[in-house]
Protein backbone atom coordinates (compact mmCIF):
# COMPACT_ATOMS: atom_id res chain seq x y z
CA UNK A 1 0.00 0.00 0.00
CA UNK A 2 1.42 3.13 -1.01
CA UNK A 3 1.45 6.38 0.57
CA UNK A 4 0.38 9.60 -0.75
CA UNK A 5 0.82 12.98 0.45
CA UNK A 6 -1.02 16.32 -0.01
CA UNK A 7 1.42 19.64 -0.06
CA UNK A 8 0.93 20.31 3.71
CA UNK A 9 1.65 16.67 4.17
CA UNK A 10 4.49 16.84 1.67
CA UNK A 11 6.00 20.26 3.80
CA UNK A 12 5.65 18.59 7.26
CA UNK A 13 7.61 15.17 5.57
CA UNK A 14 10.52 17.43 4.84
CA UNK A 15 10.42 19.50 8.33
CA UNK A 16 10.31 16.76 10.32
CA UNK A 17 13.38 15.08 8.34
CA UNK A 18 15.26 18.43 8.07
CA UNK A 19 14.78 20.30 10.86
CA UNK A 20 13.46 17.48 13.59
CA UNK A 21 16.50 14.92 13.01
CA UNK A 22 18.90 17.59 11.05
CA UNK A 23 18.87 15.29 8.22
CA UNK A 24 21.09 17.72 5.84
CA UNK A 25 18.60 18.89 2.57
CA UNK A 26 21.54 18.47 0.47
CA UNK A 27 21.47 14.46 1.35
CA UNK A 28 17.25 14.39 0.45
CA UNK A 29 18.10 17.02 -2.60
CA UNK A 30 20.81 14.32 -4.09
CA UNK A 31 18.63 11.33 -3.98
CA UNK A 32 15.84 13.08 -5.38
CA UNK A 33 18.66 14.57 -8.09
CA UNK A 34 19.88 10.47 -9.00
CA UNK A 35 16.44 9.78 -9.61
CA UNK A 36 15.85 12.88 -12.20
CA UNK A 37 18.96 12.38 -13.76
CA UNK A 38 18.39 8.30 -14.38
CA UNK A 39 15.24 9.16 -15.94
CA UNK A 40 16.58 12.03 -18.23
CA UNK A 41 19.09 9.85 -19.44
CA UNK A 42 16.39 7.35 -20.42
CA UNK A 43 13.94 10.27 -21.97
CA UNK A 44 16.44 11.78 -24.09
CA UNK A 45 15.59 12.05 -27.90
CA UNK A 46 18.49 12.90 -30.41
CA UNK A 47 21.95 14.81 -29.59
CA UNK A 48 20.67 17.57 -28.23
CA UNK A 49 21.75 19.25 -24.60
CA UNK A 50 18.99 18.40 -21.87
CA UNK A 51 17.61 21.85 -20.75
CA UNK A 52 16.95 22.39 -16.85
CA UNK A 53 14.33 25.11 -16.28
CA UNK A 54 15.19 26.25 -12.80
CA UNK A 55 13.12 28.82 -11.05
CA UNK A 56 15.46 29.84 -7.99
CA UNK A 57 13.28 27.84 -5.27
CA UNK A 58 14.74 23.77 -4.44
CA UNK A 59 12.67 22.69 -6.85
CA UNK A 60 15.24 24.59 -9.35
CA UNK A 61 17.80 23.22 -7.35
CA UNK A 62 16.99 19.52 -7.65
CA UNK A 63 17.23 20.27 -11.47
CA UNK A 64 20.59 21.89 -11.01
CA UNK A 65 21.93 18.97 -9.66
CA UNK A 66 20.21 16.84 -12.32
CA UNK A 67 22.44 19.04 -14.43
CA UNK A 68 26.02 18.51 -13.00
CA UNK A 69 24.88 14.57 -12.40
CA UNK A 70 24.55 14.51 -15.99
CA UNK A 71 27.57 16.68 -17.08
CA UNK A 72 29.16 13.84 -14.68
CA UNK A 73 27.88 10.80 -17.35
CA UNK A 74 29.22 12.81 -20.44
CA UNK A 75 25.48 13.90 -21.29
CA UNK A 76 25.33 17.44 -22.13
CA UNK A 77 23.58 20.13 -19.83
CA UNK A 78 22.78 23.46 -19.77
CA UNK A 79 20.30 25.30 -17.50
CA UNK A 80 17.87 28.00 -17.47
CA UNK A 81 17.17 30.12 -15.24
CA UNK A 82 13.69 32.08 -14.62
CA UNK A 83 13.12 34.38 -12.16
CA UNK A 84 15.93 36.50 -10.16
CA UNK A 85 18.56 33.96 -9.23
CA UNK A 86 19.96 36.71 -6.56
CA UNK A 87 16.48 35.34 -4.56
CA UNK A 88 17.37 32.20 -4.72
CA UNK A 89 17.24 29.55 -2.09
CA UNK A 90 21.04 28.58 -0.51
CA UNK A 91 20.81 24.90 -2.38
CA UNK A 92 19.70 26.64 -5.41
CA UNK A 93 22.79 29.24 -5.00
CA UNK A 94 25.10 26.52 -4.46
CA UNK A 95 24.47 24.01 -7.11
CA UNK A 96 24.29 27.01 -9.46
CA UNK A 97 27.82 28.23 -8.61
CA UNK A 98 28.99 23.91 -8.55
CA UNK A 99 27.63 24.24 -12.48
CA UNK A 100 28.97 27.75 -13.31
CA UNK A 101 32.60 26.24 -12.49
CA UNK A 102 31.92 22.98 -14.35
CA UNK A 103 31.78 25.50 -17.15
CA UNK A 104 28.42 24.47 -18.29
CA UNK A 105 26.26 27.01 -20.10
CA UNK A 106 23.65 28.76 -18.17
CA UNK A 107 21.43 31.21 -19.08
CA UNK A 108 18.59 33.95 -17.78
CA UNK A 109 15.46 33.65 -19.71
CA UNK A 110 15.00 31.41 -22.98
CA UNK A 111 17.27 33.81 -25.87
CA UNK A 112 17.13 33.58 -29.46
CA UNK A 113 20.13 30.99 -29.73
CA UNK A 114 19.23 28.62 -26.81
CA UNK A 115 19.81 25.08 -28.43
CA UNK A 116 17.38 22.63 -29.21
CA UNK A 117 17.24 20.29 -26.43
CA UNK A 118 16.64 16.22 -26.26
CA UNK A 119 14.97 16.75 -23.25
CA UNK A 120 13.33 19.73 -21.11
CA UNK A 121 13.55 18.80 -17.32
CA UNK A 122 10.91 20.94 -15.80
CA UNK A 123 12.14 22.93 -12.22
CA UNK A 124 9.98 26.02 -12.28
CA UNK A 125 7.83 25.24 -9.10
CA UNK A 126 7.72 22.14 -6.64
CA UNK A 127 4.96 21.44 -3.86
CA UNK A 128 4.44 25.17 -2.86
CA UNK A 129 2.56 26.50 -5.39
CA UNK A 130 -0.70 28.10 -4.66
CA UNK A 131 -1.03 30.81 -6.77
CA UNK A 132 -1.60 30.71 -10.68
CA UNK A 133 1.43 30.72 -12.58
CA UNK A 134 2.78 34.22 -14.90
CA UNK A 135 4.84 36.91 -16.22
CA UNK A 136 8.16 35.07 -17.20
CA UNK A 137 7.15 31.48 -15.81
CA UNK A 138 3.85 31.23 -17.65
CA UNK A 139 6.26 32.27 -20.55
CA UNK A 140 8.49 29.48 -19.84
CA UNK A 141 5.38 27.16 -19.49
CA UNK A 142 4.78 27.54 -22.63
CA UNK A 143 7.98 27.52 -24.59
CA UNK A 144 8.69 24.06 -22.96
CA UNK A 145 4.67 22.66 -24.34
CA UNK A 146 5.25 24.34 -27.34
CA UNK A 147 8.46 22.42 -27.90
CA UNK A 148 8.75 19.02 -29.63
CA UNK A 149 11.14 17.89 -27.09
CA UNK A 150 10.15 15.15 -24.34
CA UNK A 151 10.07 16.63 -20.77
CA UNK A 152 10.34 15.25 -17.33
CA UNK A 153 8.85 17.29 -14.30
CA UNK A 154 10.99 17.37 -11.07
CA UNK A 155 8.38 16.00 -8.24
CA UNK A 156 5.10 17.69 -9.94
CA UNK A 157 4.43 19.80 -13.15
CA UNK A 158 5.30 23.50 -12.60
CA UNK A 159 1.42 24.81 -12.36
CA UNK A 160 -0.31 22.05 -10.83
CA UNK A 161 -1.62 21.99 -7.35
CA UNK A 162 -0.22 19.35 -5.52
CA UNK A 163 -2.95 18.63 -3.24
CA UNK A 164 -6.21 18.98 -5.75
CA UNK A 165 -4.71 18.51 -9.02
CA UNK A 166 -6.22 21.97 -9.84
CA UNK A 167 -4.05 23.62 -13.02
CA UNK A 168 -3.05 26.70 -11.72
CA UNK A 169 -3.29 28.94 -14.73
CA UNK A 170 -1.28 27.25 -16.87
CA UNK A 171 0.49 23.93 -16.31
CA UNK A 172 3.85 22.26 -17.64
CA UNK A 173 2.66 18.76 -19.76
CA UNK A 174 5.41 16.37 -19.09
CA UNK A 175 5.65 13.20 -20.88
CA UNK A 176 7.01 11.56 -17.26
CA UNK A 177 7.49 12.77 -13.32
CA UNK A 178 9.90 11.82 -10.68
CA UNK A 179 8.04 12.50 -7.61
CA UNK A 180 10.39 12.99 -4.59
CA UNK A 181 9.50 10.28 -1.68
CA UNK A 182 6.20 10.34 -2.44
CA UNK A 183 3.27 10.32 -4.72
CA UNK A 184 1.54 14.07 -4.53
CA UNK A 185 -2.30 13.62 -3.98
CA UNK A 186 -2.40 16.32 -7.06
CA UNK A 187 -0.57 14.18 -9.43
CA UNK A 188 -3.82 11.78 -8.95
CA UNK A 189 -6.39 13.87 -8.64
CA UNK A 190 -8.36 16.43 -10.88
CA UNK A 191 -5.67 17.32 -14.27
CA UNK A 192 -3.02 15.56 -12.39
CA UNK A 193 -3.18 12.26 -14.83
CA UNK A 194 -3.12 14.45 -17.68
CA UNK A 195 -0.21 16.52 -17.02
CA UNK A 196 2.07 14.38 -14.88
CA UNK A 197 2.77 11.43 -17.72
CA UNK A 198 4.27 8.11 -16.35
CA UNK A 199 4.67 8.49 -12.83
CA UNK A 200 7.82 7.15 -11.36
CA UNK A 201 8.96 7.62 -7.72
CA UNK A 202 11.92 8.50 -5.81
CA UNK A 203 12.09 6.84 -2.41
CA UNK A 204 14.21 9.33 -0.53
CA UNK A 205 15.63 7.87 2.59
CA UNK A 206 12.89 9.41 5.32
CA UNK A 207 12.88 7.50 8.87
CA UNK A 208 9.28 6.21 9.50
CA UNK A 209 9.01 8.47 12.78
CA UNK A 210 9.05 11.69 10.14
CA UNK A 211 6.00 9.86 8.16
CA UNK A 212 4.41 9.41 11.35
CA UNK A 213 4.66 13.18 12.26
CA UNK A 214 3.85 14.13 8.75
CA UNK A 215 0.23 12.69 9.53
CA UNK A 216 -0.17 11.16 5.72
CA UNK A 217 -4.00 11.07 4.94
CA UNK A 218 -3.98 9.15 1.60
CA UNK A 219 -3.51 5.68 0.43
CA UNK A 220 -3.27 3.86 -2.86
CA UNK A 221 -3.20 0.47 -3.00
CA UNK A 222 -0.93 -1.87 -5.33
CA UNK A 223 -0.65 -5.30 -6.54
CA UNK A 224 0.57 -6.45 -3.34
CA UNK A 225 -2.61 -6.05 -1.90
CA UNK A 226 -4.42 -8.12 -3.59
CA UNK A 227 -3.72 -10.02 -0.57
CA UNK A 228 -6.96 -8.30 1.00
CA UNK A 229 -9.05 -10.73 -1.08
CA UNK A 230 -11.36 -13.05 1.05
CA UNK A 231 -9.98 -16.54 1.67
CA UNK A 232 -11.70 -19.40 0.39
CA UNK A 233 -11.36 -22.67 2.64
CA UNK A 234 -10.59 -25.64 0.51
CA UNK A 235 -13.70 -26.97 2.32
CA UNK A 236 -15.62 -24.08 1.56
CA UNK A 237 -18.93 -24.10 -0.32
CA UNK A 238 -22.06 -21.64 -1.97
CA UNK A 239 -23.01 -20.86 1.30
CA UNK A 240 -19.85 -19.74 2.52
CA UNK A 241 -18.53 -17.42 0.16
CA UNK A 242 -21.88 -15.08 0.45
CA UNK A 243 -25.02 -14.51 -1.24
CA UNK A 244 -25.13 -11.31 -2.73
CA UNK A 245 -28.55 -9.79 -3.67
CA UNK A 246 -28.77 -7.47 -6.48
CA UNK A 247 -32.32 -5.05 -6.56
CA UNK A 248 -31.34 -3.44 -10.51
CA UNK A 249 -32.89 -2.79 -13.96
CA UNK A 250 -36.24 -1.74 -15.83
CA UNK A 251 -37.60 -2.63 -18.63
CA UNK A 252 -35.18 -2.30 -21.55
CA UNK A 253 -32.32 -1.56 -19.07
CA UNK A 254 -31.30 -5.52 -18.06
CA UNK A 255 -28.29 -5.40 -19.06
CA UNK A 256 -27.57 -3.16 -15.75
CA UNK A 257 -29.08 -6.33 -14.13
CA UNK A 258 -26.54 -8.77 -16.06
CA UNK A 259 -23.51 -7.09 -15.77
CA UNK A 260 -23.57 -6.39 -12.10
CA UNK A 261 -24.82 -9.73 -11.02
CA UNK A 262 -21.81 -11.28 -13.16
CA UNK A 263 -19.26 -9.12 -11.63
CA UNK A 264 -20.59 -10.29 -8.03
CA UNK A 265 -20.09 -14.06 -9.18
CA UNK A 266 -17.08 -13.38 -11.54
CA UNK A 267 -15.52 -11.74 -7.72
CA UNK A 268 -16.65 -15.23 -5.86
CA UNK A 269 -19.98 -14.99 -4.56
CA UNK A 270 -21.42 -18.04 -3.76
CA UNK A 271 -24.81 -16.78 -4.97
CA UNK A 272 -26.39 -14.25 -6.47
CA UNK A 273 -30.11 -13.60 -6.45
CA UNK A 274 -31.46 -10.66 -8.68
CA UNK A 275 -34.54 -8.93 -7.89
CA UNK A 276 -35.83 -7.06 -11.16
CA UNK A 277 -39.15 -6.93 -12.87
CA UNK A 278 -41.00 -9.43 -14.52
CA UNK A 279 -40.31 -7.77 -18.12
CA UNK A 280 -36.46 -8.92 -17.60
CA UNK A 281 -36.95 -12.68 -16.78
CA UNK A 282 -35.33 -14.00 -20.03
CA UNK A 283 -32.65 -11.75 -20.55
CA UNK A 284 -31.39 -12.18 -16.80
CA UNK A 285 -31.60 -15.76 -17.14
CA UNK A 286 -30.38 -16.33 -20.51
CA UNK A 287 -27.24 -13.79 -19.59
CA UNK A 288 -26.56 -14.99 -16.20
CA UNK A 289 -28.26 -18.14 -15.69
CA UNK A 290 -26.53 -19.19 -12.35
CA UNK A 291 -28.38 -16.28 -11.04
CA UNK A 292 -31.46 -16.94 -8.77
CA UNK A 293 -34.56 -14.55 -9.99
CA UNK A 294 -37.04 -13.02 -8.36
CA UNK A 295 -39.26 -10.44 -10.27
CA UNK A 296 -41.72 -8.01 -9.32
CA UNK A 297 -44.33 -5.62 -11.38
CA UNK A 298 -42.91 -2.10 -11.22
CA UNK A 299 -46.92 -1.42 -11.50
CA UNK A 300 -47.68 -2.61 -8.31
CA UNK A 301 -45.37 -0.71 -6.13
CA UNK A 302 -46.16 2.79 -7.76
CA UNK A 303 -49.69 3.48 -6.60
CA UNK A 304 -50.18 6.38 -4.44
CA UNK A 305 -52.73 8.35 -2.21
CA UNK A 306 -54.43 11.64 -3.50
CA UNK A 307 -51.89 13.59 -2.14
CA UNK A 308 -49.25 11.19 -4.12
CA UNK A 309 -47.67 9.62 -0.89
CA UNK A 310 -47.28 5.85 -0.87
CA UNK A 311 -50.07 4.31 0.55
CA UNK A 312 -49.35 1.68 3.37
CA UNK A 313 -50.15 -1.49 1.36
CA UNK A 314 -48.18 -0.35 -1.38
CA UNK A 315 -44.78 0.13 1.80
CA UNK A 316 -46.04 -3.16 2.87
CA UNK A 317 -46.06 -4.63 -0.57
CA UNK A 318 -42.43 -3.71 -1.16
CA UNK A 319 -40.91 -4.42 2.12
CA UNK A 320 -42.46 -8.46 2.06
CA UNK A 321 -41.14 -8.48 -1.43
CA UNK A 322 -37.46 -7.16 -0.18
CA UNK A 323 -37.49 -9.25 2.66
CA UNK A 324 -38.34 -12.54 0.74
CA UNK A 325 -35.86 -11.68 -2.22
CA UNK A 326 -32.69 -10.64 0.83
CA UNK A 327 -33.32 -13.49 3.16
CA UNK A 328 -30.08 -15.31 3.57
CA UNK A 329 -28.69 -12.67 1.54
CA UNK A 330 -24.88 -10.96 2.98
CA UNK A 331 -24.79 -8.26 0.91
CA UNK A 332 -27.23 -6.29 -1.31
CA UNK A 333 -26.68 -3.91 -4.40
CA UNK A 334 -29.26 -1.37 -5.05
CA UNK A 335 -29.81 0.93 -7.88
CA UNK A 336 -27.82 -0.34 -11.55
CA UNK A 337 -30.59 0.69 -13.81
CA UNK A 338 -33.29 0.56 -12.11
CA UNK A 339 -34.50 4.28 -13.44
CA UNK A 340 -36.38 7.15 -11.92
CA UNK A 341 -40.21 5.74 -11.59
CA UNK A 342 -41.81 5.92 -8.84
CA UNK A 343 -41.48 2.17 -7.81
CA UNK A 344 -37.73 2.87 -7.04
CA UNK A 345 -38.37 4.59 -3.96
CA UNK A 346 -40.60 2.07 -1.90
CA UNK A 347 -38.06 -0.67 -3.18
CA UNK A 348 -35.33 1.44 -1.82
CA UNK A 349 -37.43 2.60 1.65
CA UNK A 350 -37.59 -1.11 2.19
CA UNK A 351 -34.13 -1.72 1.97
CA UNK A 352 -32.98 0.51 4.18
CA UNK A 353 -35.76 -0.10 7.25
CA UNK A 354 -36.07 -4.53 6.36
CA UNK A 355 -32.41 -5.17 6.09
CA UNK A 356 -29.34 -4.99 8.20
CA UNK A 357 -27.01 -6.48 5.68
CA UNK A 358 -24.10 -4.30 3.86
CA UNK A 359 -25.26 -1.93 0.99
CA UNK A 360 -23.74 -0.58 -2.52
CA UNK A 361 -26.07 2.49 -3.32
CA UNK A 362 -25.32 3.10 -6.93
CA UNK A 363 -26.87 5.18 -9.68
CA UNK A 364 -30.51 6.07 -9.61
CA UNK A 365 -31.11 4.35 -5.44
CA UNK A 366 -28.77 7.26 -5.25
CA UNK A 367 -30.86 9.42 -7.22
CA UNK A 368 -33.53 8.78 -5.30
CA UNK A 369 -32.04 9.59 -2.15
CA UNK A 370 -30.36 13.03 -3.50
CA UNK A 371 -33.99 14.08 -3.97
CA UNK A 372 -35.62 13.31 -0.32
CA UNK A 373 -37.60 10.48 -1.79
CA UNK A 374 -36.21 8.80 0.69
CA UNK A 375 -34.51 9.18 4.21
CA UNK A 376 -30.93 8.27 4.14
CA UNK A 377 -30.45 7.21 8.06
CA UNK A 378 -30.83 3.57 7.36
CA UNK A 379 -27.87 3.62 4.86
CA UNK A 380 -25.59 5.15 7.77
CA UNK A 381 -22.64 2.57 8.88
CA UNK A 382 -23.30 -0.31 6.67
CA UNK A 383 -23.65 1.40 3.10
CA UNK A 384 -21.30 2.18 -0.16
CA UNK A 385 -22.57 4.62 -2.28
CA UNK A 386 -20.66 4.58 -5.64
CA UNK A 387 -21.63 8.28 -7.13
CA UNK A 388 -20.09 9.48 -10.31
CA UNK A 389 -19.19 13.33 -10.22
CA UNK A 390 -23.51 14.76 -11.46
CA UNK A 391 -24.76 12.00 -9.18
CA UNK A 392 -22.00 13.86 -6.08
CA UNK A 393 -23.13 17.12 -7.22
CA UNK A 394 -26.97 16.16 -7.19
CA UNK A 395 -26.17 14.89 -3.52
CA UNK A 396 -24.42 17.89 -2.33
CA UNK A 397 -25.99 20.61 -4.52
CA UNK A 398 -23.09 21.76 -5.91
CA UNK A 399 -21.70 22.14 -9.45
CA UNK A 400 -19.91 18.92 -10.75
CA UNK A 401 -17.26 21.25 -11.63
CA UNK A 402 -16.65 21.93 -7.96
CA UNK A 403 -17.31 18.02 -7.43
CA UNK A 404 -14.29 17.57 -9.69
CA UNK A 405 -12.07 20.17 -8.80
CA UNK A 406 -12.01 19.48 -4.72
CA UNK A 407 -13.27 15.48 -5.14
CA UNK A 408 -11.30 14.25 -2.06
CA UNK A 409 -12.43 16.89 0.31
CA UNK A 410 -16.19 15.98 -0.81
CA UNK A 411 -16.09 12.45 -1.05
CA UNK A 412 -14.49 12.70 2.78
CA UNK A 413 -17.87 15.60 3.31
CA UNK A 414 -20.05 13.10 2.22
CA UNK A 415 -19.01 10.09 4.49
CA UNK A 416 -18.74 11.99 7.77
CA UNK A 417 -22.08 13.58 6.91
CA UNK A 418 -23.78 10.21 6.05
CA UNK A 419 -21.95 8.29 8.04
CA UNK A 420 -21.04 5.61 4.99
CA UNK A 421 -18.09 4.93 2.84
CA UNK A 422 -18.03 6.91 -0.09
CA UNK A 423 -16.63 5.99 -3.60
CA UNK A 424 -16.48 8.93 -5.97
CA UNK A 425 -16.16 8.07 -9.31
CA UNK A 426 -13.98 9.49 -11.46
CA UNK A 427 -10.32 9.27 -13.70
CA UNK A 428 -9.10 9.03 -10.09
CA UNK A 429 -11.66 7.11 -7.74
CA UNK A 430 -11.93 8.34 -4.14
CA UNK A 431 -12.91 6.19 -1.65
CA UNK A 432 -13.41 8.10 1.49
CA UNK A 433 -15.06 6.87 4.89
CA UNK A 434 -15.89 9.00 7.46
CA UNK A 435 -12.28 8.27 9.21
CA UNK A 436 -9.03 6.96 8.34
CA UNK A 437 -6.96 8.03 5.39
CA UNK A 438 -8.42 8.79 1.63
CA UNK A 439 -7.77 5.81 -0.81
CA UNK A 440 -6.81 7.42 -4.50
CA UNK A 441 -7.57 4.72 -6.76
CA UNK A 442 -3.82 4.06 -9.38
CA UNK A 443 -5.61 1.09 -11.83
CA UNK A 444 -7.85 1.65 -14.84
CA UNK A 445 -7.68 4.03 -17.73
CA UNK A 446 -10.26 6.00 -20.37
CA UNK A 447 -11.57 3.12 -22.07
CA UNK A 448 -13.65 1.85 -18.81
CA UNK A 449 -16.21 5.30 -19.61
CA UNK A 450 -18.25 3.11 -20.90
CA UNK A 451 -21.41 2.05 -20.23
CA UNK A 452 -22.69 -0.35 -17.88
CA UNK A 453 -18.91 0.17 -15.84
CA UNK A 454 -20.18 1.13 -13.02
CA UNK A 455 -22.66 -1.83 -12.81
CA UNK A 456 -19.39 -4.12 -12.82
CA UNK A 457 -17.82 -2.40 -10.05
CA UNK A 458 -21.25 -2.25 -7.82
CA UNK A 459 -21.14 -5.96 -8.06
CA UNK A 460 -17.58 -6.23 -7.08
CA UNK A 461 -17.77 -4.27 -4.08
CA UNK A 462 -21.08 -6.01 -3.17
CA UNK A 463 -19.48 -9.18 -3.18
CA UNK A 464 -16.06 -7.88 -1.51
CA UNK A 465 -18.42 -6.49 1.38
CA UNK A 466 -19.98 -9.67 2.00
CA UNK A 467 -16.84 -11.90 2.55
CA UNK A 468 -14.97 -8.50 4.43
CA UNK A 469 -15.18 -6.67 7.64
CA UNK A 470 -14.07 -3.60 6.69
CA UNK A 471 -16.26 -2.05 4.41
CA UNK A 472 -13.68 0.75 3.69
CA UNK A 473 -11.10 -1.73 2.63
CA UNK A 474 -13.57 -3.54 0.31
CA UNK A 475 -14.83 -0.50 -1.47
CA UNK A 476 -10.81 0.54 -2.15
CA UNK A 477 -9.65 -3.17 -2.97
CA UNK A 478 -13.18 -3.44 -5.44
CA UNK A 479 -12.30 0.23 -7.29
CA UNK A 480 -8.55 -1.18 -7.37
CA UNK A 481 -9.23 -4.69 -8.99
CA UNK A 482 -12.17 -3.13 -11.37
CA UNK A 483 -9.41 -1.04 -12.37
CA UNK A 484 -6.91 -3.80 -12.92
CA UNK A 485 -9.74 -5.80 -15.65
CA UNK A 486 -9.91 -2.25 -17.24
CA UNK A 487 -6.23 -2.10 -17.69
CA UNK A 488 -5.96 -5.94 -18.68
CA UNK A 489 -9.29 -5.55 -20.93
CA UNK A 490 -7.40 -2.26 -22.82
CA UNK A 491 -4.08 -4.90 -23.40
CA UNK A 492 -6.41 -7.35 -24.86
CA UNK A 493 -8.69 -5.17 -26.99
CA UNK A 494 -7.68 -1.61 -26.63
CA UNK A 495 -8.90 1.66 -24.85
CA UNK A 496 -11.27 2.79 -27.71
CA UNK A 497 -12.94 -0.67 -27.78
CA UNK A 498 -13.61 -1.59 -24.86
CA UNK A 499 -16.88 -2.86 -23.55
CA UNK A 500 -18.32 -3.53 -20.13
CA UNK A 501 -19.01 -6.84 -20.71
CA UNK A 502 -14.46 -7.08 -21.53
CA UNK A 503 -14.21 -6.04 -17.74
CA UNK A 504 -16.05 -9.33 -16.35
CA UNK A 505 -13.40 -11.80 -19.03
CA UNK A 506 -10.49 -9.16 -17.29
CA UNK A 507 -11.72 -10.16 -14.52
CA UNK A 508 -10.90 -13.64 -14.03
CA UNK A 509 -7.24 -13.28 -15.59
CA UNK A 510 -6.52 -11.00 -13.15
CA UNK A 511 -7.82 -12.99 -10.32
CA UNK A 512 -5.80 -15.76 -11.44
CA UNK A 513 -2.58 -13.63 -11.78
CA UNK A 514 -3.53 -12.50 -8.13
CA UNK A 515 -4.05 -16.54 -6.84
CA UNK A 516 -0.69 -17.60 -8.26
CA UNK A 517 1.00 -15.11 -6.31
Amino acid sequence: MEIVLDREQAKALDAAAMQGLGIPSFALMEQAACALTAQAVQMRRGDGPVLAVCGPGNNGADALASVRQLLARGVPAQAVLVGDPSRGTPEYQTHLSVIRKLGAPVFEGFPDDLPEPSLWIDGLFGIGLTREVGGAFAQAVERINASAAPVLAADVPSGLDATSGEILGICVRAQATVTFGRIKAGCLLGHGPEVCGELITAPLDYPASCLEAARPGYRALEKSDLSLLPVRPARGHKGTFGKVLVIAGQKNMAGAACLAASAAYRCGAGLVRVLTPEANRVIVQTRVPEALLTTYDPAALTAADGGGRQSEEIRERAARLVREAADGASSIVIGPGLGRGAHVAPLLRSVLEETGVPLVIDADALNTLAAGEVSWDGAAGRSVITPHIGEMARITGQSAAEVRRRAAETARAVAAEKKVVCVLKDACTVTAAPEGPVFLNRSGNQGMGTGGSGDVLSGVIGTLLAGMTDRTAAAALGVYLHGLAGDDAADHVSRRALMAGDLLRSLTRVLARAEKT
